[in-house]
């Protein structure tokens, strides 16, 4: 949770996918449905995020 902080803390906007921050702080990406997914962080945090088309 800590290394998490202080990621989120340099108050940097990222502009594009970042490959090793993603696989540095998530742990699973679940689907639930077309329209739903829940991010589980290393940290235990789960993230649940409305997908858009």
């Amino acid at each position: 949770m800590q290394k998490l902080i202080r990621f989120v803390s340099k108050g940097t906007m990222l502009t594009e996918f970042d490959d090793g921050a993603f696989l540095e702080y998530v742990d699973k990406v679940m689907a639930l449905s077309r329209n739903e997914a829940v991010f589980e962080l290393e940290c235990g945090l789960c993230l649940r995020e409305r997908l858009v088309d």
